[in-house]
């Protein structure tokens, strides 16, 4: 015991114990009584500063408003260092070394935090910076292990600054991942085609995301690029799915309704958009799919029309440009021309 580091109770009862021994064990009782009396006056030190408390979680709480106050703080933290020379473990030291480290987590934890969790991003209630939903879990850990170190049932109730906050950031991040998993983990290679996606999911996708006060990684960066992608294309052929009747789930609000009575509305022009789309997009979105049903339904037409009525120099189903092909039913011509306005672009010369 002289040469090990012992408990202040187990330190008591053995110079207890060797008070009433009939040996002469004086040299080491008084080295143990020694030990004793340096370990009881740091206790008083430190006691002077923060006064004991009956609970132990009271007691912690004292310590820790203590640790505001930058005098107090910097005689405590200069009591650890002492009492750390002394072999003696105490609960004083304990209690006040798990608030030191505990004011040290939170310190780090500080920046992460908005004043406001869930508050609008880049609000004043924004977080100085996004911390990794990796980095923070493992802080959290780090949390967990500091209130182990107490040892006692009590510990349960006993939180760090600013640890309820995170765990309510990353259960807000967890919740975004297990929400929106059909397409965070969509692999379009292996399926060999892109996930086909309402315009409404990917702008709430995104909407939700940027609320999150942590960096969600790749998948969130993917899905802000993708929606603000879109909006873009939005912004630029909103006119044209009107003019198509392709309603939308979703409009950019600085995208204004068109205006005056358009042209001729031209194939070129959905195969144009849908191009655009499908290089800038990586998802198939509902209101593109919608135009890419007007375009197959013009080319059928006119694929139809084009075997009814062969162009300049073109010959019919059965060959020939004129007379030689097959014969056509007044019925068929009645039903394409009837047919010509479901086809939505200009067909007047066909």
């Amino acid at each position: 015991a002289v040469r090990s580091t012992i408990s202040h109770d187990e330190l008591e009862d053995l110079v207890e114990t060797g008070k009433g021994l009939p040996l002469d064990v004086g040299d080491v009782l008084d080295k143990l009584q020694t030990r004793l009396a340096n370990a009881n006056e740091w206790i008083g030190r430190v006691e002077e500063i923060v006064p004991r408390a009956d609970g132990r979680l009271t007691w912690l709480r004292r310590f820790r408003s203590a640790l505001d106050d930058e005098n107090d703080q910097g005689r405590l933290v200069s009591l650890v260092s002492e009492g750390s020379r002394i072999p003696v473990t105490t609960e004083t030291m304990t209690l006040l070394q798990v608030e030191i480290d505990a004011r040290n987590w939170a310190s780090r934890a500080r920046p992460w935090i908005p004043e406001d969790v869930g508050g609008p991003p880049g609000g004043a209630g924004a977080p100085s910076r996004r911390g990794k939903v990796d980095d923070v879990e493992d802080h959290l850990e780090r949390a967990s292990a500091i209130r182990d170190r107490l040892g006692f049932d009590e510990r349960k109730d006993w939180r760090l600054d600013g640890e309820e906050d995170l765990a309510a950031m990353v259960q807000m991040a967890q919740g975004w991942y297990e929400k929106y998993d059909d397409v965070i983990n969509y692999d379009s290679r292996s399926k060999k085609r892109k996930l086909r996606l309402s315009l409404s999911k990917l702008n709430a996708m995104a909407s939700e995301a940027s609320l999150i006060p942590l960096n969600l990684g790749t998948s969130a960066s993917k899905i802000s690029k993708a929606s603000a992608q879109a909006d873009e294309w939005m912004r630029t052929h909103h006119p044209l799915l009107v003019r198509c009747g392709v309603e939308s789930s979703h409009v950019p609000p600085d995208v204004a309704a068109p205006a005056g009575v358009p042209g001729p509305l031209r194939l070129e022009e959905i195969t144009e958009a849908l191009s655009e789309a499908d290089s800038d997009i990586p998802y198939d979105l509902d209101v593109v799919a919608g135009l890419r049903g007007v375009e197959k339904r013009a080319q059928d037409w006119l694929e139809r029309a084009a075997e009814v009525v062969p162009r300049d120099g073109e010959g019919g189903k059965g060959g020939g440009s004129s007379g030689g092909g097959e014969k056509h039913s007044m019925e068929e011509l009645s039903d394409l021309i009837d047919e010509s306005g479901s086809a939505m672009v200009d067909v007047s010369e066909d």
